[in-house]
């Protein structure tokens, strides 16, 4: 039996200009790449709120409990990149 592998984009601090509608060009390009290939996008909405801006409707947003149970949930692999 194949095994479907998910991925999921959690973005923190900076990182969820992506999932707004403030990301540049080739970010943004190179996000819909991520989203044609299945890949979803969650952006902790707190940081998008400090930086003023609003999420993108491909982006997810949660809370801070919402991403820590993320990160602990059932994965085969969590990578971070600081």
């Amino acid at each position: 039996m194949e095994r479907h592998l998910t991925f999921t984009l959690c973005c923190l601090q900076d990182a969820v200009l992506l999932g707004s509608d403030c990301s540049p060009r080739e970010a943004r390009s190179s996000f819909d790449r991520l989203l044609v290939r299945g890949v979803r996008c969650l952006v902790l909405a707190e940081d998008l709120a400090c930086r003023g801006v609003k999420p993108d409707n491909r982006a997810l947003t949660m809370d801070r409990a919402g991403v820590v149970a993320l990160l602990v949930g059932e994965h085969d692999r969590v990578i971070g990149a600081l």
